[in-house]
């Protein structure tokens, strides 16, 4: 996890939103795809795991933008469930599970919130262990699950990141993970000037 951080640290404001002739106050946010893309070449260079970029390890870890899941039984289709956005696994051999990570910007979870309970959802479905995939597959779930929300720093503490863009956007009577995973769900702030964790459940009402 301390290489992923690392590495979306590195991903510049350039990947987050586009300054209309270099003005700050001009801009406009670019689609979670393209800091994605930026994210995944930084992980891959990430050299802190074994001593060398990620890329080179491909044998033990390797990581997977948009991988389909759907082997899965039951998986839930008709909710997007089958493409994650991003994952560090043991490449085919899918007991061999790292981190599961879902990616949104902040404005577009103000424009619909159930985008954010919806990817908390499937990132609790892919820490399970009790899924049971298709064609002899031998699955365990994801060790821990990132939900990553990005923004623009705006230097301006009533519109920068904080926990409540989390706390306000999730649809508790819809969360259906499970409250014994709730702790592996880390929830990551980021804003290119500083990035800020919380495990899901300090940021859900206890039950």
């Amino acid at each position: 996890m301390h290489s992923f951080f690392n590495s979306i640290k590195k991903v510049t404001d350039d990947y987050l939103y586009w300054s209309i002739n270099d003005n700050e106050a001009e801009s406009i946010p670019y689609v979670e795809r393209a800091f994605a893309y930026e994210l995944y070449f930084q992980w891959n260079m990430n050299d802190e795991v074994d001593g060398v970029p990620l890329f080179k390890t491909r044998d033990k870890y390797k990581i997977n933008a948009e991988i389909r899941k759907d082997f899965i039984e039951k998986i839930p289709l008709a909710n997007d469930y089958s493409y994650p956005d991003m994952v560090l696994h043991g490449g085919n051999d899918s007991s061999k599970n790292y981190i599961v990570c879902e990616i949104k910007r902040k404005s577009t979870i103000r424009c619909n919130k159930e985008a954010l309970t919806k990817d908390i959802n499937k990132l609790g479905f892919f820490l399970r262990n009790d899924l049971h995939a298709k064609y002899n597959i031998e699955w365990s779930g994801y060790k821990y699950a990132v939900f990553l929300l990005t923004d623009k720093y705006w230097g301006n503490d009533e519109r920068d990141l904080k926990p409540s863009d989390v706390i306000d956007n999730i649809n508790i009577t819809e969360l259906k993970v499970d409250e014994d995973l709730c702790p592996r769900i880390i929830c990551v702030l980021y804003n290119e000037k500083t990035l800020r964790y919380e495990s899901l459940d300090n940021l859900i009402p206890k039950k």
